[in-house]
């Protein structure tokens, strides 16, 4: 995530990297304001909305990789202020094992996922892994001879012939 805040002084662009935010550099709010408005442009959003938080996404193309790039901005009392998370489209689901779960923390998930029914909740601060830990769930699951329906804010993770719907606000 890249974090890009505005208060007084100026403005801090901060990054997330394991669940906490870092500092990258302080600006002139005079170049944010600019800033945020070509953000808001390429994600599709209001230009002239300053107080409403608005949501939007595009995606960037860096030589062989894609990223999508989900927005967030919402009005401050100090100014605009965004977040973006960086997203890579053709990013692969890693395996349970590959996640930092015990063979006995991944034996108990996948006791769970293989009941009928039931809940199961995945909790946790922003960047623990909460969405990986789901998408790698529903690829063990994802078999010919079920349909699985996933909805989403937002679909992260694109798993083939899963049914991923994107929430709707409205």
């Amino acid at each position: 995530d890249i974090h890009i805040f505005q208060n007084r002084e100026g403005s801090l662009v901060r990054y997330r990297k394991d669940g906490r935010l870092y500092r990258m550099l302080e600006t002139a709010n005079t170049s944010t304001t600019a800033v945020i408005a070509r953000i808001k442009l390429l994600s599709g959003l209001n230009i002239l909305e300053h107080r409403r938080c608005q949501d939007g996404r595009f995606e960037y193309r860096d030589g062989e990789n894609e990223y999508e790039i989900r927005v967030s901005v919402m009005g401050g009392s100090e100014g605009e202020s965004a977040s973006l998370r960086i997203l890579g489209i053709n990013t692969k689901v890693p395996p349970l094992e590959e996640l930092g779960f015990t063979a006995k923390e991944c034996a108990l998930i996948r006791k769970m996922t293989g009941e009928g029914s039931g809940l199961i909740l995945v909790t946790g601060p922003t960047g623990s892994g909460k969405t990986t830990t789901l998408a790698s769930i529903i690829c063990e699951l994802n078999k010919e001879d079920i349909q699985i329906i996933t909805i989403e804010d937002p679909v992260e993770y694109r798993i083939k012939d899963v049914l991923q719907v994107n929430v709707e606000e409205e």
